[in-house]
């Protein structure tokens, strides 16, 4: 069944011109205009997203995750790049991701030398700054990579640090999580193929640069790296995990069984794989901004990825209370690649619209706000 997406309220306004992106800031003379800092191809294959970075001279693709508990790189990259793998001590704070920022030669997002941002990892070491990651049997992953030096389109880094999991993709370059991306509001264009990041020091809400009918605006709860929103399945509201990390959207069997008495059994439920059911709800919503027919997976309970799935110290029982347990929906790649979400971490926000963009003068387009390129 096909998934279409819609707004729901038609809005018709005016429509303010984008600049485009060799605009000097001279030029842009609203100040409440964003500053492009950094522009990425973005490759979605078999609901995977990934940017293009590289470490020393190497390039690979990058997946970008934004439920992942930290940066992560895989054995087989690490040795691709030629890096060593170290032991540390991990806490339950700070990240690998951590970084300083500083000012080095080098091309803006125009192509003009001018210079460039260059970062720096927040710490010496990770012994107090790695997150703790488990796999699905307890085991927690306990060395990390640094990568020297990491560039991430016009962004360079001295270095930055990567958690060795096997949980990136074989042949990927490794994962880029929130904790990261954070430090800058993100904008993920899947129908322009492109990933974004600009300053956010913006005017508060004023963050819609491309012509949209209309745009959700869904406050977020952001804790142990996961973003987590509001949103409504066939009218119902519950929490939902913007998960760029899963290839598939979720929804847990108890709370399919509890809001719409949907089993295992029930008309229109199908078997998709070894004890694998799914199900075509008619819509999910955000806000006023809605995609029909969304094929959702149904699944059991189950830890935050990379959670540590242990008993607590003392406790031969897992204490469920404490644990990091998904909301009842995670949206991953498969529906999310069919919108347009704008992240503003400082606001703690997220703006959604339809995925493609309106013709350059259609009248239910909203104002759209101008950008700037960065400049040194």
């Amino acid at each position: 069944m096909a998934i279409s997406v819609r707004f729901v309220l038609a809005c018709s306004a005016a429509l303010a011109t984008v600049l485009p992106l060799g605009l000097t800031s001279a030029e842009a003379a609203d100040t409440c205009s964003l500053t492009l800092l950094n522009s990425l191809p973005l490759t979605v294959t078999d609901n995977i997203a990934t940017v293009p970075a590289s470490v020393g001279t190497k390039e690979k693709q990058f997946q970008i995750d934004t439920a992942a508990l930290d940066n992560q790189m895989g054995r087989d990259a690490m040795a691709d790049f030629g890096l060593t793998a170290e032991d540390f001590e991990p806490s339950q704070s700070g990240g690998a991701g951590s970084f300083s920022v500083s000012q080095g030669s080098g091309l803006d997002i125009s192509g003009k030398q001018n210079g460039a941002l260059s970062f720096g990892s927040a710490s010496t070491g990770l012994n107090s700054n790695a997150i703790a990651i488990f796999n699905a049997k307890g085991t927690m992953f306990h060395s990390w990579a640094d990568a020297k030096p990491f560039a991430l389109g016009v962004m360079h880094f001295d270095h930055l640090q990567f958690v060795v999991t096997d949980f990136p993709k074989p042949g990927n370059g490794g994962i880029l999580s929130a904790k990261f991306l954070q430090k800058f509001d993100i904008d993920m264009n899947f129908s322009a193929h492109q990933l974004n990041m600009f300053a956010p020091n913006h005017c508060k809400g004023q963050v819609l640069y491309w012509r949209a009918p209309g745009v959700a605006k869904l406050p977020i709860r952001y804790q142990d790296g996961r973003i987590t929103v509001r949103a409504s399945v066939d009218g119902r509201e519950m929490d939902a995990v913007i998960d760029t990390g899963s290839q598939r959207s979720e929804i847990q069997f108890d709370d399919a069984s509890r809001l719409f008495g949907i089993t295992a059994t029930s008309p229109g439920v199908t078997l998709v794989g070894d004890s694998l059911y799914a199900y075509n709800f008619k819509t999910l919503s955000f806000g006023d901004v809605s995609l029909d027919n969304p094929h959702l997976l149904l699944t059991r309970a189950a830890l935050v990825r990379g959670a540590d799935p242990n008993p607590r110290t003392g406790s031969l029982t897992r204490n469920s209370a404490d644990m990091p347990n998904q909301p009842p929906l995670t949206i991953g790649t498969d529906l999310l690649r069919l919108l347009h979400l704008y992240i503003a971490f400082n606001e703690r926000m997220i703006y959604v619209t339809q995925g493609s963009e309106l013709p350059e003068g259609d009248a239910k387009a909203m104002p759209v706000t101008t950008v700037t390129p960065f400049r040194p």
